[in-house]
């Protein structure tokens, strides 16, 4: 009934004031939509999302016709929160984060509310932000330099005062549901941050369904439109740490790898996030030398260089590591990459000694390359955490 509604006002909108070629604010929200529509779950060019996209371009007519032109007010902005809760907002689910179901049928979350509700604001003329707090999202209207702070979940929640915050309730139509918010836990963002946290929210949901893979691309695409999210939202650290220990534990090192190398991108010169990367590069390289992959195995050691990590931490992960990659050289006969990792080795360790026998015996593998063992000098052993003396 909305969506038809909607369509019918949209219709007439069109015929009367809404001009042929979008204007570039118009362009901006197109893309918006798009986007978080994409984030919740549409394929992009698919008819259904151009359908879902359109539902909601003539919601936003409809309500920018029924509040009416004029000033960004205070009680302009108070008009359309209480047109939104009397036609569009109809039935809170923590699950539907879709924002054309606020045009299908009135299913709303807090984060598909802050944005449609925003969306309208910023067409009537409001500067908007959303002000995130661990596991909720309200709306900051900016009302003639004013700050109107809207709880958009509830009917009741338009104005609330900052310094109470901590006792404010939602309305109990939607459930009774306290919010613990210090103030110092706040953090506002642009209305466009909104895709970012849709595609997290879709993140956790696919963890939760088993598909580790999908969820860990579902957190890249949140940090890519909200950079500082992993910093701020406890959410996202989570998800990838509890992907990683997955991953990890089943052996699965591949994928656990890229978990611990987006871990360090997101989080650089985190200890434990370094700990995570380096153990599992470690089981990585291993596994590929076993399968007499080298060149992957040495394209991994090669990529942690654009990582800063503690020059004590590298050392002894490159005194672990190397003999293995050369070993693996060696036995596929690539001498210029065992001489290349021999020199990451002789700049790692500090023994002259240990250095010149892992020269030595490449150099004897290169003139006896005939020999069917190529196998390291004992003291090099695969896996260990310190060179082995004698």
């Amino acid at each position: 009934m909305i969506l038809i509604a909607s369509l019918i006002v949209a219709g007439f909108l069109a015929s009367t004031t809404v001009s042929a070629s979008p204007t570039p604010a118009d362009k901006n929200e197109s893309e918006l939509i798009r986007e978080a529509l994409i984030a919740s779950g549409m394929e992009p060019g698919s008819d259904k999302l151009e359908a879902h996209f359109m539902a909601v371009r003539y919601a936003i007519d409809d309500l920018v016709w029924r509040v009416g032109t004029g000033k960004p007010t205070y009680r302009r902005a108070y008009k359309l929160h209480r047109v939104l809760h009397r036609r569009y907002f109809k039935h809170y689910d923590i699950t539907v984060d879709d924002v054309s179901r606020i045009a299908e049928d009135g299913t709303f979350n807090c984060l598909s509310a802050v944005l449609f509700f925003g969306l309208v604001a910023e067409r009537l003329g409001f500067e908007t932000n959303i002000i995130e707090y661990p596991g909720h999202l309200l709306l900051e209207l900016d009302v003639r330099g004013g700050r109107v702070l809207i709880e958009t979940t509830s009917p009741v929640g338009y104005d609330i005062e900052p310094s109470r915050l901590l006792s404010y309730g939602r309305a109990s139509s939607f459930g009774r549901a306290w919010l613990v918010m210090p103030p110092e836990s706040a953090w506002s963002v642009p209305l466009d941050a909104a895709v970012g946290f849709t595609w997290l929210n879709r993140a956790w949901r696919t963890f939760e369904n088993g598909e580790i893979t999908r969820a860990v691309r579902f957190v890249e695409h949140a940090a890519n439109h909200v950079p500082e999210m992993p910093q701020r939202v406890d959410a996202a650290t989570r998800l990838l740490a509890r992907a990683f220990a997955r991953e990890y534990e089943t052996g699965r090192f591949e994928s656990a790898y890229r978990i611990a190398r987006l871990e360090e991108t997101l989080h650089p010169g985190r200890v434990t996030t370094q700990d995570r990367l380096l153990a599992v590069a470690q089981k990585r390289i291993e596994q590929l030398c076993a399968q007499d992959r080298t060149h992957e195995a040495a394209a991994i050691r090669e990529e942690l260089d654009r990582f800063e990590f503690e020059n004590v931490a590298l050392a002894l992960f490159e005194r672990t590591v190397t003999p293995t990659i050369v070993s693996a050289a060696v036995r596929a006969e690539e001498w210029a990459l065992a001489e290349t990792f021999v020199e990451r080795y002789a700049a790692s360790e500090t023994d002259a000694v240990e250095i010149d026998r892992l020269r030595a015996w490449v150099e004897s593998r290169r003139s006896n390359s005939d020999v069917e063992c190529a196998e390291p000098p004992r003291s090099f052993t695969v896996g260990r955490n310190t060179p082995t003396k004698g």
